[in-house]
């Protein structure tokens, strides 16, 4: 299920966000990722600021946001170079390329996902001591003999903070318990700080409605598909390089070149076709 109709801000909504350093409009460097990946406090702070509009602390559903973090690397990659500094000062070379790639043959969907999370389960925090696991050194990811790391994978540790967080009421959050995922999402879709006003171009329904999309999928292939020169775009490159780092969708450049205040949701007259 999910929630349609939402107010169209036609901007950013960050503005009472303390994630966010409001000069630079990025988050700040205490939350960078190498921070992150290197310091439990950082960690928790981040969530208990993302999260703690809905759920208090020392709660703040750290650990669905944890579960679906590490679902989401378990298929993703690491395309840009991490930001910041670890917990130590330092900014390691990290690498570039997939959390993990695949070791097995044919298309296995689920058994590529679930060797993934275990991946990630597995190498996510220094065990040397059980009763207290640490992130791991400058948050880099160990290459171990049942998942060395390859010339195509990233060796960066992005769930390493959520190990011995100082006041999370788990301490560690483990990653790799999928029943999480679809709470987060259920807890996540329809959630914000600040919920901006509808904009004069939206519809004059002003009320949100739940759409199920299981039962939108029973008739989805009745539905006339849009034409547009930006679905086009879209459609020439969808499969451009998806197992690679290195294709048409990449880019490390922030910002975004898109005049999305053409969007005729915002008021615009030209609209978004040709993008």
């Amino acid at each position: 299920r999910v929630t349609i109709n939402r107010p169209f801000p036609c901007g950013s909504n960050i503005h009472q966000n303390p994630l966010f350093n409001l000069q630079t409009m990025q988050r700040r460097e205490q939350f960078s990722d190498a921070q992150l990946a290197t310091n439990s406090t950082a960690m928790e702070e981040f969530w208990y600021f993302a999260n703690g509009h809905t759920h208090g602390r020392p709660d703040c559903e750290i650990e669905y946001s944890a579960e679906s973090a590490g679902a989401a690397h378990a298929i993703g990659r690491v395309t840009c170079p991490p930001d910041g500094a670890t917990d130590t000062g330092n900014h390691p070379p990290y690498k570039t390329g997939f959390f993990h790639k695949f070791l097995g043959n044919g298309n296995d969907v689920e058994g590529e996902y679930k060797q993934g999370i275990s991946r990630l389960s597995q190498t996510q925090c220094d065990f040397s001591n059980d009763d207290s696991p640490q992130p791991h050194p400058e948050g880099i990811r160990p290459s171990t003999e049942e998942y060395p790391i390859t010339n195509k994978e990233s060796d960066f540790n992005a769930e390493g903070g959520f190990c011995s967080m100082p006041t999370q009421f788990l301490n560690t959050v483990h990653v790799g318990s999928p029943h999480r995922v679809p709470r987060w999402v259920a807890i996540t879709e329809h959630s914000s700080k600040l919920w901006s006003p509808w904009s004069d171009y939206q519809s004059e329904c002003r009320r949100t409605m739940s759409m199920y999309v299981p039962l939108e999928l029973l008739t989805i292939a009745d539905v006339e598909l849009p034409q547009s020169e930006a679905l086009k775009k879209f459609e020439n490159i969808a499969w451009d390089g998806y197992d690679t780092i290195d294709s048409k969708w990449d880019s490390c450049t922030v910002g975004c070149a898109i005049p999305i205040l053409e969007n005729r949701l915002c008021g615009g007259t030209t609209g978004l076709s040709k993008y």
